[in-house]
C-alpha cells in the first residue's frame, strides 16, 4: 500500500469558461482533515467526487458545503465544483483519495496491489474497482492470476488485454510511397485492426508482412479462458457490427454475468450506434456488478454533462 504524508503545492481556480480566478498561484495542501486552499479547509465531508477533466482536477461538492469566503468566491453554482490547475495535480489526486480512505468506516482491499478502496459511499456489489492500480477484483481476490493487464485500450476506448503494438503500413507524400512502423500500447484489438486495414497493401511489397502476421497472432493467441471472444468482440463493435458483438460479449457475460467491464463494452457499442438508451442500460448493469467503477462512472458524467449542456 502506498504511504504518503501531507504536501504543499501552488494551484490556480477557473470558472465555467476556463478563465483564470487569480493570476499568482496560491498555496494549498492535503492533509489528514481535507483539502487547504489559500489556508481554507474543505473537510472530506463536504466533497462528493474529486475527477479529472481536461487537464483540470474537478472538486463537486455534497449538498451545502461549508466553504471559507475565498473558495466561496471560486465555487461554480451551476456544476457545484470549482476547477483546480496545479503542477502537481495527480499527486494532489492520490493524495486526496489515499487519506479519504483513511477516514472511511467500511472500506475494501484490492486483490491485485493491497491498496485500500473506500466503499462508504458505494452500494455493495461482487466486484471492485481500484484507482491505483485499475484492477477489477472480486471479494475473495483477484480475479486474474495470470499476471496479464487488462485495462480501457487508451487507443479505442474498450476493455481489452493491454500490451505493446505495431503497425506496419505503406503511405504516399509527395507522390513517393514510404514505408514506416509505429508503435501503439493498446487492447488486442489494436493487433486484429492493423491486420485487416494493412495485410492487402503489405502483400504488395512483401514488406511489413511477417511484423503484421505476427502482431495478428499474438492478438489471437493465449486469451484469458472466461475472454476467449473479448477481441473479436471489441474489433467487430469498431467495425460497426453491433449484433455480431453483443452476442460475443454475452457469450462471455453468461460465464461472467457480474463482470463490470463486459457490460461497459456492450454499452460503448449502443453509444457508437446512437443508441444511447440501450448504452445507459447496459452502463448502469456495469455498476450492478462494480459500483465503483471508474470507466463507466467517467462515461456517464460525461454524458450527464452533456445533457445539460443542451438544456
Amino acid at each position: 500500500m502506498i504511504e504518503i504524508t501531507p504536501f504543499v503545492f501552488s494551484f490556480r481556480t477557473y470558472n465555467e469558461n476556463k478563465k483564470r480566478n487569480f493570476l499568482i498561484p496560491q498555496l494549498g495542501n492535503v492533509n489528514e482533515q481535507g483539502i487547504t486552499l489559500s489556508n481554507e479547509l474543505i473537510s472530506y465531508h463536504d466533497i462528493n467526487s474529486t475527477t479529472f477533466f481536461e487537464g483540470y482536477l474537478v472538486i463537486s461538492f455534497s449538498k451545502y458545503p461549508i466553504l471559507g469566503k475565498e473558495i466561496s468566491s471560486w465555487y461554480i453554482s451551476k456544476n457545484n465544483c470549482i476547477i483546480l490547475k496545479s503542477e502537481m495535480i495527480k499527486d494532489i489526486k492520490l493524495a486526496f483519495d489515499l487519506f479519504a480512505t483513511r477516514n472511511a468506516v467500511t472500506t475494501r482491499v484490492c486483490g491485485h496491489c493491497e491498496n485500500t478502496i473506500d466503499w462508504d459511499n458505494h452500494l455493495d456489489s461482487q466486484y471492485q474497482y481500484c484507482d491505483e492500480c485499475h484492477s477489477i477484483s472480486d471479494k475473495h481476490g483477484l480475479l486474474f492470476s495470470n499476471g496479464e493487464q487488462f485495462d480501457i485500450c487508451p487507443e479505442t476506448g474498450y476493455y481489452d488485454r493491454l500490451g505493446k503494438r505495431k503497425k506496419y503500413e505503406y503511405f504516399i507524400f509527395n507522390k513517393k510511397l514510404y514505408f514506416r512502423t509505429t508503435k501503439y500500447f493498446g487492447g488486442d484489438n489494436l493487433g486484429i485492426e492493423f491486420f485487416h486495414k494493412n495485410i492487402l497493401k503489405n502483400c504488395m511489397f512483401l514488406i511489413g508482412v511477417p511484423g503484421t502476421l505476427i502482431q495478428f497472432y499474438k492478438a489471437n493467441q493465449g486469451h484469458h479462458p472466461d475472454f476467449t471472444e473479448l477481441a473479436e468482440a471489441n474489433f467487430a463493435s469498431r467495425c460497426g457490427e453491433l449484433k455480431e458483438a453483443a452476442d460475443l460479449y454475452t457469450k462471455m457475460q453468461m460465464r461472467l454475468p457480474y463482470f463490470p467491464a463486459l457490460h461497459y463494452n456492450l454499452a460503448i457499442a449502443y453509444l457508437q450506434s446512437n443508441n444511447e438508451e440501450m448504452a445507459r442500460r447496459y452502463f448502469q448493469k456495469s455498476l450492478e456488478g462494480c459500483s465503483n467503477y471508474e470507466p463507466t462512472l467517467k462515461v456517464l458524467r460525461y454524458l450527464t454533462q452533456k445533457e445539460r449542456g443542451s438544456n
